[in-house]
């Protein structure tokens, strides 16, 4: 496995591709669960907030962990942990139903497994995969999200009609363990350690990882356009359930069908990614496919309530402009950063893209069910469509493909 890092990440990818599937499963499954019981925005944005505040409060010094120690071990660990916190739920509902606040607690618990588990999938794929490849396969690895993304629904929702939320947690704790597994057949080159002496360290060991960010000033101007974008998108993405039910008057189907639909934009986007490489403008194209998601946001809002299945349409065509953003956004780091530090520097995007995410959802919670779920989506397509017109023409955002021309 050594010698062929191709076989290699394709090992490591088919684990993190159950994973996805069964956590996304997961992720449909308290939808349901909290649609089900009644539940509003609010509830809906709280279960999204909760699966990022480890990342928020502790993601800087995450990576600092996560540079200094065996990344492999960590990512194991790491899946186990979010095993262990699944069997919880189907323990404590045999007698009574589950309640929010269990959920919500075992959410929280897997969202710290998640907080160590992707700045370590994040910092070891430069170090399996050569760095003239590294765009490909972006492409290759959002089209196995996509493809999880495709297939969890419908498993969710079969799963979920006969077992309700305790089976679908049993199927994911079976999706860690086998990630896990997978994990620990890949081959994953281990780095010098860090010798630590003291215990101010960490915090040393941080600065240096922001230092090196600081070096690539189109680096900090990508995260913090960024940033923006994640405040208005992320609380968007909490309300496509209720863009559905309450706009559209659908149903648990309907839901599923636009994460379907979503999906398949999604697993096309990245294997255009993966084909095109770098044969393009990285870097205008990550623009254009923020503009394209604000319209496409913009357009859904504008919707009567009789246009479920313009909805649909257009939800394929926002989930295909994801890749292009997501993988190249990674790359860009992955490129022009040492090995060494991509732990805490993917732990501190993490962390500043995550603290964006709250004021996003507050603001959600507070107004879109007083404006509407309509209006808000097409509020949110203009911003959007802004940040990225902004970023088009920033002279940093030019300079980050300047580089890696082929």
């Amino acid at each position: 496995m050594k010698s062929n890092w191709k076989a290699n990440f394709f090992v490591l990818w088919s684990g993190q591709a159950v994973s996805m599937i069964t956590s996304a499963m997961v992720q449909m499954a308290v939808v349901y669960t909290i649609t089900e019981r009644g539940g509003t925005s609010q509830d809906l944005s709280l279960a999204l907030l909760i699966g990022f505040l480890p990342y928020a409060l502790f993601g800087p010094f995450i990576g600092v962990f996560v540079d200094r120690y065996d990344r492999k071990k960590i990512m194991i660990a790491s899946d186990l942990l979010i095993a262990s916190a699944g069997v919880m739920i189907p323990l404590n509902g045999q007698t009574k139903p589950v309640s929010l606040l269990m959920i919500y607690g075992v959410l929280l618990v897997r969202s710290i497994g998640q907080a160590f588990y992707a700045p370590s999938l994040s910092a070891i794929t430069p170090l399996i995969i050569p760095k003239q490849h590294l765009t490909q396969y972006s492409g290759y690895s959002q089209s196995l999200e996509s493809i999880s993304y495709i297939i969890s629904p419908v498993l969710a929702m079969i799963v979920y009609q006969y077992g309700r939320l305790n089976a679908v947690i049993l199927l994911d704790v079976m999706g860690a363990l086998f990630a896990s597994f997978t994990v620990f057949l890949s081959y994953i080159p281990s780095l010098k350690p860090t010798i630590v002496n003291v215990s101010s360290t960490m915090l040393i060991e941080f600065k240096e990882g922001f230092k090196a960010l600081l070096k690539h000033k189109e680096l900090v101007t990508l995260l913090l356009f960024g940033s923006m974008y994640i405040v208005v998108f992320m609380p968007i993405s909490a309300l496509f359930p209720l863009m559905s039910t309450q706009h559209f008057y659908g149903g648990n189907q309907e839901i599923t069908i636009v994460e379907i639909v979503f999906a398949l934009g999604m697993l096309c986007g990245g294997l255009g990614l993966s084909k095109l490489g770098n044969r393009m403008n990285r870097a205008m194209v990550l623009c254009s496919s923020i503009m394209i998601c604000g319209l496409t946001l913009l357009l859904s809002g504008l919707l009567p309530k009789q246009g479920y299945a313009l909805f649909v349409g257009l939800c394929f065509v926002m989930g295909f402009s994801m890749p292009f953003y997501a993988g190249l956004h990674s790359v860009f780091f992955q490129e022009k950063l040492p090995a060494e530090v991509l732990g805490r520097v993917f732990s501190l995007v993490g962390a500043i893209t995550t603290l964006a995410t709250p004021l996003g959802l507050g603001i959600s919670a507070l107004f879109a069910d007083e404006v509407g779920i309509g209006k808000w989506f097409a509020y949110s397509g203009i911003i959007v469509i802004g940040i990225g017109i902004c970023m088009l023409i920033n002279k940093d955002i030019k300079k980050l493909d300047t580089n890696n021309q082929s």
